[in-house]
This record gives structure tokens, C-alpha cells and sequence, in this order.
């Protein structure tokens, strides 16, 4: 992983670690895997960026998020990691932005 403000973030939250370590026992054996799981990993830490932006809380972990009244914060911080812009598209294909399409197509009514 480059060595930036966002990989910092992810080498210091242990939720990051974490899921680090899980995903490399399940997939590090495929080196096929490593550049998914290093994706993963730095989106997970953007996500966290942002939040941490969006809250003027510089020093807080991911699993302080997890708690119902940031819901609105963790939304606006997806946004941003996807690139959500206000026509309703992504403009870039990130694990964020694929789940929210994918989960927008399940909620919309059939016409």
C-alpha cells in the first residue's frame, strides 16, 4: 500500500486491521487477491477520512461510527467516497458505490 494520509488512517484503526487480517486468511493465498484486498482496505480508510472530516473528529476510530446517530454523517461520507454527485450517478465504481446502485435497484418498485 502507498504510503499516504489514508493508508496511516488504515494501518491505525483496528476494525481496518481487522478486516485486513480476515480477508488475507480467506483470500491471501491467491496473490490474484492482494490488489482486491489492498482496494478494500483503502476505501474502508476513505471512508473513515471522511468521516472524520465531516465530524471535526480527527482522532476517532471506525467502530465510534457504528452507532445509529452517524447514520446521516456515514451516508454523506459514502457519498463522497463514491463520488456521488447530485444527478444521482456515481462517477467512480467503488465497492460503495456498486452496493448503494445495486441496493437502489432492490428497493425500486417494478414498472
Amino acid at each position: 500500500m502507498k504510503s499516504d494520509n489514508i493508508s496511516r488512517i488504515a494501518k491505525s484503526d483496528h476494525l481496518i486491521l481487522e478486516l485486513a487480517k480476515r480477508e488475507y486468511l480467506k483470500q491471501g493465498h491467491n496473490k490474484e487477491q492482494h490488489n482486491y484486498i489492498r482496494t478494500k482496505l483503502r476505501e474502508i480508510a476513505k471512508l473513515l477520512y471522511f468521516l472524520r472530516k465531516n465530524t471535526n473528529n480527527s482522532t476517532a476510530c471506525l467502530d465510534f461510527y457504528i452507532n445509529p446517530k452517524y447514520f446521516k454523517d456515514i451516508i454523506k461520507a459514502v457519498h463522497e467516497v463514491a463520488k456521488y454527485r447530485q444527478y444521482h450517478a456515481y462517477i467512480c465504481n467503488s465497492i460503495f458505490s456498486v452496493k448503494a446502485r445495486t441496493h437502489c435497484e432492490e428497493m425500486r418498485p417494478n414498472c
